[in-house]
């Protein structure tokens, strides 16, 4: 006996929850923004991080969404969806107090302690996450997800332009340890604040908790809708965190960026994701979510890795190039597999769905944050000074065996199934007929 549907809202309500999602997300973005980046990075940095550990600091939050799996289980056992949604983000915000103690301990200890509070928090966070995005796919018409989650995001990714370029030229005139210490404690802080919102979500009391044993994660796996879905997303999630922990450092190291500039660069790709996902969002609505996901899968594998490479300390533009594509792929990615989830999974069994998407990914990323410091430290046998002050760097090298790693995703997202998407090969030859009569 599966759970009964959750009663479909009303034009004004609909339109209410979609407005109120937007203002609880204002503040999460600060505490998201403020707790990751370039502000953990840097902290992690100046606490004394070698290539290793800022593998391990990346994959913090991929790791958070592995072990998040447990209290999601949790979560099924009960309708109050909302009241874990609270307790859930009050852990996720709250260990970040913990910074404050950190004057408490050896120089020496710092480092995984920092690394500890990270992965406590994203463990909570994935978990909030995944409930959230649960919640809204069940309140939300899946003919008008994409675009919501499309304008949701870009929104959202303007108030974190605002909050990073903030925190970015704070970074620069502070001094270290107390910024980075003072940013995650207001992080906490504007987190624990906005807990509070969370009561105005619906609550979807009909969601009864299923009296079968709902989906385990093995059945989870063998669903022929799901299974091709969870190869594409966990292979490109592996392919992808084996560059992500030293894009940072290579702009810091190699680039000799400020933190400014960092933040400059991650506001530009949040203005342009202002633009690209209400875009994206709309044709994906038009066309379906894989051919969307086609066109930017082939871009991260190929211009956006090569205009990094490209760049140089006295040829910054390249880097500004890449910020736009970074817009042009990420706002796409996100939602796409996001609705491809919510399209793929039963709605009885969505959190599940939800939460072994999330753990699966998590863990081929960890998996690739944790090779990514140890192949870094491949590439860097034989050149000089490890290589960092040459033209040709260990952090070129992984940047580019990330790219082609991605390469083999375009073929497996032709095996995920979406019913009404269009193929590369009918989109483009629409376009090419509509040229043709133009």
């Amino acid at each position: 006996m599966t759970s009964p549907e959750v009663p479909a809202l009303s034009d004004p309500e609909l339109s209410r929850l979609k407005r109120f999602s937007l203002l609880e997300g204002v503040p999460v973005m600060v505490f998201l923004a403020w707790t990751t980046g370039a502000v953990l990075t840097g902290y992690a940095l100046y606490l004394g991080a070698g290539p290793l550990e800022l593998g391990l600091v990346s994959s913090t939050p991929l790791l958070g969404q592995v072990l998040s799996l447990l209290l999601i289980r949790l979560s099924e056992r009960t309708t109050h969806r909302r009241e874990w949604l609270i307790a859930l983000a009050l852990l996720s915000r709250g260990v970040w107090l913990g910074v404050a103690l950190f004057a408490l301990f050896e120089e020496r200890l710092r480092l995984p302690l920092l690394i500890l509070l990270s992965t406590l928090s994203w463990t909570f966070t994935a978990s909030v996450a995944t409930l959230l995005t649960s919640l809204l796919g069940d309140l939300i018409p899946r003919q008008v997800l994409g675009r919501f989650f499309g304008l949701r995001n870009a929104l959202l990714g303007a108030v974190g332009t605002v909050v990073t370029v903030g925190g970015g030229i704070y970074l620069d005139r502070a001094a270290a340890p107390w910024s980075f210490q003072t940013l995650l404690l207001i992080a906490a802080l504007v987190g624990l604040g906005a807990v509070t919102l969370l009561r105005l979500y619906p609550e979807p009391l009909s969601q009864a908790p299923e009296q079968v044993s709902p989906p385990s994660a093995r059945s989870t796996f063998r669903d022929p809708n799901f299974r091709p879905l969870l190869w594409y997303a966990g292979y490109w999630f592996f392919a992808a965190s084996l560059s992500a922990p030293f894009v940072l450092p290579y702009f810091l190291k190699f680039l000799h960026m400020t933190y400014a500039q960092i933040s400059l660069w991650s506001a530009l790709v949040a203005g342009c994701s202002l633009i690209f996902g209400p875009l994206w969002g709309r044709l994906a609505d038009q066309i379906g979510n894989k051919p969307v996901l086609h066109l930017v899968t082939l871009l991260a594998s190929s211009l956006l890795p090569l205009s990094l490479l490209l760049a140089t300390p006295d040829s910054l533009g390249w880097v500004w190039l890449a910020a736009a594509l970074e817009a042009l792929v990420m706002s796409a990615l996100g939602f796409g597999l996001l609705n491809l989830t919510l399209n793929s999974s039963p709605s009885h069994g969505r959190p599940r769905y939800l939460a072994d998407f999330s753990a699966l990914t998590g863990l081929c990323g960890f998996l690739g944050s944790a090779l990514a410091g140890p192949l870094f430290l491949l590439f860097s046998v034989g050149m000089p000074q490890g290589g960092v002050s040459s033209d040709w760097t260990p952090y070129h090298a992984v940047l580019l065996c990330s790219a082609l790693l991605r390469l083999p995703t375009v073929f497996l997202l032709r095996r995920v199934a979406e019913d009404g998407a269009w193929s590369l090969r009918s989109l483009f030859s629409h376009r090419w007929s509509k040229s043709k009569e133009s």
